[in-house]
């Protein structure tokens, strides 16, 4: 998998940077695990800051386009972003 980040802008008003990045992969569609964890070491951040908000892939090509958002501290991402529910196990 091969990532490169196509633009950044910075949004200092929600304490984020803005990212958008063309992936090229040869078997699946990465999942958001990989695309975190290929985004934190790119831009050398903690993947707890990074949310990866959209992936949109082609018809018939190996590339996708990501939109991410990576977050100044852990507080502005809490307060922004909606939480995760959690799965119930079944008894």
């Amino acid at each position: 998998m091969e990532l490169n980040i196509a633009h950044k802008k910075e949004n200092p008003l929600l304490n984020r940077t803005e990212i958008t990045a063309e992936v090229v992969y040869d078997a699946v569609t990465p999942n958001y695990n990989e695309l975190t964890d290929s985004l934190a070491s790119k831009l050398n951040k903690p993947k707890e800051l990074i949310v990866i908000k959209k992936v949109k892939t082609f018809f018939g090509e190996k590339n996708a386009d990501v939109s991410a958002y990576l977050y100044y501290d852990a507080e502005s991402l809490a307060k922004i972003e909606p939480k995760k529910k959690e799965k119930k196990e079944k008894k």
